[in-house]
C-alpha cells in the first residue's frame, strides 16, 4: 500500500449530514475475505496432511474454531448453544403434551421430530399411522 493511501486512511471523515460526527474508512473487504479463505484453506491442509504432528493438527483446529467464533469468547458461543438447545427442548416437550392430549396426532409429531424416542420406538415396534376416512366416507358410513 503506498504512503498516500495510508495517509488516507489515517484521516478522519466526516458524516455528511452530521459533520460534527466522524465516521471510520471502509476497509477493503474483498481482500479481507481473501485473507479468511486463504488462512482456512492453509489450516485445512495441515489438519488433513499426515506428515504434520498431532500438536501442529491440534493448533490448527484451534485456530480455525477461533476463527469461525469470530469475537466471542467461548463460554458466549457455550452459553448459546445451551440456550438453543433449551428452547428446542421445550418446544419438543410442548409438542409431546399436545399430543398426549390430542391436540396433535402422532405422526405429526413423528414427522416434526423424527430422533425423538417416541419415533424410534414407533420404528421398532412397526407402528403405522391410522388411515383417516374422508368427507364422503363418514357420511355414507351408516347408510
Amino acid at each position: 500500500m503506498s504512503k498516500k493511501n495510508k495517509d488516507k486512511l489515517k484521516m478522519h471523515w466526516t458524516d455528511p449530514l452530521n459533520p460534527l460526527k466522524y465516521i471510520k474508512p471502509i476497509k477493503n473487504t474483498v481482500k479481507h475475505e481473501l485473507n479468511k479463505k486463504k488462512f482456512r484453506d492453509e489450516r485445512q491442509t495441515i489438519i488433513n496432511d499426515p506428515k504434520s504432528s498431532t500438536q501442529e493438527k491440534q493448533r490448527a483446529k484451534a485456530q480455525l474454531m477461533r476463527q469461525k467464533r469470530g469475537s466471542k469468547t467461548i463460554a458466549e458461543v457455550q452459553a448459546k448453544a445451551k440456550s438453543d438447545m433449551k428452547s428446542r427442548a421445550e418446544k419438543k416437550h410442548a409438542d409431546w403434551k399436545s399430543m398426549k392430549k390430542g391436540d396433535m396426532s402422532k405422526a405429526d409429531f413423528i414427522k416434526k421430530y423424527p430422533n425423538s424416542q417416541t419415533a424410534k420406538k414407533a420404528k421398532k415396534t412397526g407402528w403405522k399411522p391410522k388411515k383417516k376416512k374422508s368427507f364422503l366416507e363418514k357420511t355414507f358410513e351408516n347408510v
